[in-house]
């Protein structure tokens, strides 16, 4: 009786170890800093509902701005922790200072952006920027379109 009940446990104890191990293996790719791999979350991806021809081309671009964003990464390996460590200490000077190295990395995203949205048809562009909205309104209105200025 007693080797029946150490067995279960055992397995028990081994069966969540597993389950947890795989939970961790599904979750989102994201960059160490905490930004998504690629242009668009896959539930946006979803949201959009691309054609298949859509897809296809989105994989090109996506490809590309991940080429850029690795690049970019990698000479820049440091730029992370520095942003972290400004972001921390409340340095706001710093902070400005770090964002202005991250232009390239800014402008490839926001170039890839415009070849996605040229790819969608209005309904999807309408969809689009109400989940844009919906970030922002959960982030506290943080990021903003490409071009536009915060209102006063």
């Amino acid at each position: 009786m007693k080797l029946t009940q150490t067995l279960i446990t055992t397995l028990t104890i081994a069966l969540i170890a597993i389950v947890a191990v795989q939970a961790q293996d599904e979750k989102p790719k994201h960059r160490p800093g905490g930004m998504m791999e690629g242009l668009l979350p896959p539930m946006a991806l979803e949201k959009l509902q691309l054609t298949a021809d859509q897809k296809a081309k989105y994989e090109e671009i996506n490809k590309e701005f991940a080429k850029d964003a690795k690049e970019f990464w990698a000479s820049h390996a440091e730029l992370r922790e520095k942003m972290k460590a400004a972001r921390e200490a409340g340095d706001k000077d710093k902070m400005k200072e770090l964002m202005a190295e991250m232009k390239p990395m800014m402008e490839a995203r926001k170039s890839g952006m415009e070849k996605v949205k040229a790819l969608l048809t209005d309904e999807q562009k309408k969809t689009m920027e109400e989940m844009a909205e919906k970030m922002r309104a959960a982030h506290g209105g943080g990021h903003k379109p490409a071009g536009e200025k915060p209102k006063e």
